[in-house]
């Protein structure tokens, strides 16, 4: 570039910072408050503040390329800008909620200016929650006068609750996400969050009200646009793409089940990757903390234009225990890559297994390439230092997760799609085989008898058949008799009444078959076919109390089981198909078909719960 035109860049560069910096003014220089501000005008304020720092970007690294771009990545350097739609109810939401501000990710070369369109959840790379305290309040801040603490602090607690609620649509709408940032703003005080399988973590109080404040949010948003894309919380070894016809498909890495690991020593790295092809998420990872567990349907061969990929892998990707995926320890949580690979060696030797439990194609713990080095995707390569200075708990760790990606087959179908009662039947019946299976054959206890860990199928008669899934709470059923405090793991709804009072009694197959009584109760109360729960929705049913908490599942479950009467009483809420009245002979045959099959199902129950219960030889 000539000297004249670095001098007309360089005079457009300041024009358009100047023009921001007018509009934002007023925000940098609340420390003389005149209680006029409310939160819509810090909307505009904090968005141009974004573009204000955007500019400079664009300017200087505008022409830089830090390498090449592959399907799905953007940068480095990037663009981060602001959605001119701000306090908006987001594409993708599942309830009414509406969020303050947006960021997006954008290329380098992308014009410095607010996002138009509706925002999305699956394509925010940050979220801002804005607070705006009364005049009074800004006051005792500007003062540093902390005898309102009360007032301050609420503002912060619900700037964070609503950054949670908001962020948790964006995890189950973007299936490439590891972790998310965000940003609370109250008032002039900002504070960066990152956001975890493990928690949150919030940075100290950024004044932009002084030269300090402005420098560390200017620093945030600059590194930002220069960090790696995985830094940001994206996966580089899930991306989307595009076929010409316009339809997008997910593109993913899974490691190869003899190298899913990263090299421990300089040399050579062991880590390979078969890729599959998915349309998108099965299962999304609704929840802000925890396993994020995504499932996808996928294929080892790229779909076509016309053609979506076929539905011949199942891809389980999710955030387990680090310990669960290193060497046995004393506990004998394995990790379900090893569970599953003894599984797939039992049903080589036992046929007779197939298809009623996952079969292992490829799999390990996802690796990511940082600055040149090869490294597992574990809580300590996100955070890096600040794993330091986290609190540890005796027990298990918070953040002490490592990222996990399977294939498997063969690919079955949710409980909620079932048919109906009798083939619910059938599939159990088929998942407790399998369950007895692997625990005589390879010593493994499940652990998480639940609605999600059950799926089914059907073979070319149409027959359907059961299948046991998720091993990752599994332990080594050995192990799990030696323990002296086994700890609380499940899904709440269905966990035993030991497993919930964390009883100091080792956990056993009787826990898990507990588990399926509950199970059973469940789906019976809430309808076993989706037309039946569709119309059970929003009803209150006793039920309701297994998923709350603790105490209220424990008194629950210990009061419907102690006596035969009380179980029916509960079973007295069991699913009721809409009376038959004056309908056709068909209908009123279905009515008594329907209402026939759910008294199969209680007396099934009541088997069950006597089999346990009634045991003399029961440890309780």
């Amino acid at each position: 570039m000539d000297i004249a035109a670095m001098h007309n860049f360089n005079a457009e560069l300041l024009g358009k910072s100047e023009a921001e910096f007018a509009i934002f003014r007023p925000w940098v220089t609340l420390s003389k408050p005149t209680g006029s501000q409310n939160e819509r005008q810090s909307y505009a304020w904090i968005q141009h503040f974004h573009l204000y720092v955007a500019h400079f970007i664009r300017y200087y690294l505008g022409d830089v390329h830090f390498g090449g771009r592959r399907s799905g990545i953007i940068g480095p350097p990037r663009l981060l800008l602001p959605y001119k739609k701000s306090d908006t109810k987001f594409e993708g939401s599942d309830d009414n909620t509406r969020s303050d501000i947006g960021l997006v990710s954008c290329r380098v070369d992308a014009d410095v200016t607010m996002v138009g369109g509706s925002a999305r959840y699956n394509e925010v790379f940050a979220i801002t929650e804005v607070k705006a305290s009364s005049g009074p309040i800004r006051a005792a801040r500007a003062r540093n006068d902390s005898s309102d603490t009360a007032s301050l602090d609420s503002d912060t607690e619900q700037a964070f609750k609503q950054l949670f609620l908001y962020t948790r649509q964006a995890y189950a709408k973007q299936p490439d996400r590891r972790f998310t940032w965000g940003t609370t703003i109250c008032d002039s005080r900002v504070r960066a969050c990152i956001l975890t399988s493990g928690g949150a973590l919030a940075s100290h109080e950024l004044d932009v009200t002084t030269a300090k404040g402005r420098s560390e949010y200017i620093q945030l948003l600059v590194n930002w646009s220069l960090c790696d894309w995985h830094q940001l919380g994206f996966d580089p070894s899930v991306r989307h793409c595009k076929t010409r016809n316009g339809k997008g498909y997910w593109e993913i890495d899974v490691p190869q089940a003899a190298t899913g690991h990263a090299s421990t020593s300089s040399a050579e790295p062991t880590y390979a990757t078969q890729t599959y092809y998915a349309a998108k998420a099965y299962v999304a990872a609704d929840h802000l903390f925890g396993r994020h567990t995504r499932c996808f349907l996928a294929n080892p061969e790229r779909p076509t234009a016309k053609q979506d990929p076929k539905e011949e892998i199942l891809i389980k990707d999710s955030w387990s225990y680090l310990g669960r995926n290193q060497a046995q320890d004393h506990s004998g949580e394995l990790g379900e890559i090893a569970f599953l690979t003894k599984i797939r060696s039992m049903v080589d030797a036992h046929p007779e297994f197939a298809g009623s439990v996952p079969r292992l194609e490829n799999g390990g713990v996802v690796c990511l390439n940082a600055n040149n080095c090869l490294k597992e995707d574990t809580m300590e390569t996100v955070l890096g230092s600040l794993c330091h200075h986290l609190p540890k708990s005796s027990d298990k760790p918070d953040y002490d997760y490592t990222h996990v990606r399977l294939a498997m087959t063969p690919v079955g179908k949710r409980l909620r799609e079932i048919n109906s009662v009798a083939e619910l039947i059938v599939v159990i019946s088929d998942a407790l085989q399998a369950h007895m299976a692997v625990l005589n054959h390879c010593q493994i206890l499940h652990r998480d008898i639940s609605e999600n860990n059950i799926l089914w199928w059907s073979d070319e008669s149409e027959k359907v058949h059961g299948m046991l899934i998720d091993f990752d709470n599994a332990v080594d059923a050995n192990a799990a008799r030696k323990s002296d405090r086994p700890i609380c793991t499940g899904t709440l709804p269905f966990m035993s009444v030991n497993n919930l009072r964390e009883a100091n009694v080792p956990r056993t197959a009787v826990d898990d078959m507990e588990s399926v009584l509950y199970l059973l109760i469940w789906l019976g109360v809430w309808g076993v076919t989706t037309e039946h729960r569709n119309q059970t929705l929003g009803e209150h049913k006793r039920v309701n109390n297994w998923n709350i908490d603790l105490t209220m599942a424990i008194e629950s479950k210990c009061y419907a089981m102690s006596s035969v009467g009380n179980l029916e009483n509960l079973l007295e809420e069991f699913y009721k198909p809409p009376a038959s009245g004056s309908g056709s002979t068909s209908q009123a045959e279905d009515y008594d078909e329907i209402i026939g099959d759910y008294e199969t199902l209680k007396y099934i129950i009541k088997e069950v719960r006597e089999a346990i219960f009634d045991n003399p030889n029961r440890t309780s």
